[in-house]
């Protein structure tokens, strides 16, 4: 105790008081965001809303773009504002699965190599060409890749 109260500047029963209240207010808080993100989300799923659909993404939805990953673009609709991503989180949760998310890099690098897949030959490797350069900045390095 005598080198506690040294280190401390104070009697042991104090510091574990201190450390024992900062705890329970911890876990306080930590209740209320708890409690505060569940009424939230439950508001979020019972109000109505407005599905905000770009217009230049209404013909993927539609089904008339053929190179549009369908299951990606509802996702990223349902989930879509602060409060849609707090709601992925709590289905995940839900579901047993933890949320990775992917920089928009490595999303568009991932739907080129889809596209690429229904492609011919000299294009997937066009593409893989493309990929693997860090930027292109004109249709004349494009066109040297081709060559």
């Amino acid at each position: 105790d005598n080198i506690v109260e040294r280190a401390t500047g104070g009697n042991h029963d104090d510091h574990v008081r201190e450390i024992t209240t900062n705890r329970r207010r911890k876990r306080r808080r930590q209740h209320s965001e708890r409690l505060q993100t569940k009424q939230l989300l439950a508001e979020f799923q019972n109000a109505p809303h407005s599905l905000r659909i770009p217009a230049s993404q209404v013909s993927s939805v539609c089904g008339l773009h053929p190179f549009t990953n369908l299951p990606r673009l509802l996702f990223d609709f349902v989930y879509q504002s602060h409060l849609g991503q707090r709601l992925l989180q709590a289905d995940a949760k839900a579901l047993g699965l933890s949320v990775v998310m992917v920089d928009e890099t490595t999303h568009e690098r991932e739907l080129l190599r889809n596209i690429a897949s229904k492609a011919s030959e000299p294009t997937k490797k066009l593409i893989e060409r493309v990929i693997d350069r860090k930027s292109i900045r004109s249709v004349d390095q494009v066109q040297s890749l081709q060559k």
